[in-house]
């Protein structure tokens, strides 16, 4: 596998364009509007919606796999015949999830940096949705994966109410608490797009790992049946049919007491 890997290495400005693609569109979701507004409804599917969907995608494509994965266009040394042997696929599939992984680690470092050094404040506008219960629902439906152990990333239907655009304009409270939203834009970024990426990733270079293996096995197994006295074992038979060896000096005492 590592032979293998080493031949397909993907470009080093690949895996620097999707961090830089990542971070651009952090920096573009999290810019204010003339009004000074962030919608987090149109963060959150850019950041995780659009995400967890590419990865469940991902996912049915793995139960069919291309034949010859758009990343090989950037290997300069394969041929245009050149097919890819399965462990080389599911390597490349690898590959390709984890360059997603390096989109949204540039996601999460813009994000985390603008959290350091700036005053965010979300607030949510939406005109199909208008009833703040229902947008509850939805949102605490949301952040099932992490309502145990997080709960300070569940939005309550308080924070919902009070920073919707047309509360924060006509209250300093609503606005202040507009800057309650970054947990759950963090959580959502971790459990909607990286973590899916990250087990995309490990689970095709698993399979990668396994078809190299068995691979190797049935090279190992080739050679065995084409070389049969090299690697086969000694048959030791029963004892009865091998043949008895007396020494000459033993052979001639028998001979003698036998007259």
């Amino acid at each position: 596998m590592q032979r293998s890997s080493t031949r397909l290495k993907l470009p080093w400005w690949l895996w620097l364009l999707a961090f830089l693609a990542g971070s651009l569109l952090g920096a573009a979701a999290l810019s204010y509007t003339p009004e000074g507004r962030t919608n987090l409804l149109w963060v959150w599917l850019l950041w995780a919606g659009l995400p967890f969907l590419g990865s469940l995608l991902a996912l049915l494509a793995l139960v069919r796999p291309p034949v010859r994965p758009w990343v090989t266009r950037f290997q300069s040394s394969l041929s245009a015949y050149w097919q890819p042997q399965p462990h080389q696929l599911w390597w490349l599939l690898g590959q390709i999830n984890a360059l997603w992984v390096v989109f949204a680690l540039g996601l999460l470092g813009v994000f985390l940096l603008l959290l350091l050094f700036s005053d965010l404040a979300f607030g949510w506008s939406s005109t199909l949705l208008t009833d703040g219960k229902q947008l509850t629902q939805w949102l605490t439906a949301l952040s099932l994966p992490w309502q145990a152990f997080w709960p300070q990333a569940v939005p309550d239907l308080y924070l919902i109410e009070q920073t919707r655009f047309a509360r924060i304009e006509s209250s300093d409270t609503a606005f202040a608490l507009a800057s309650r939203w970054w947990p759950f834009l963090l959580a959502s970024l971790l459990f909607y797009n990286l973590l899916p990426r990250l087990v995309l990733t490990s689970l095709c270079h698993w399979r990668a790992r396994r078809l190299q293996a068995g691979k190797l096995q049935i090279q190992s197994s080739q050679t065995a049946s084409d070389n049969p006295n090299s690697t086969a074992p000694l048959n030791q038979g029963k004892a009865a049919d091998w043949p008895c060896f007396i020494p000459a000096q033993y052979a001639g005492d028998s001979h003698d007491s036998g007259h």
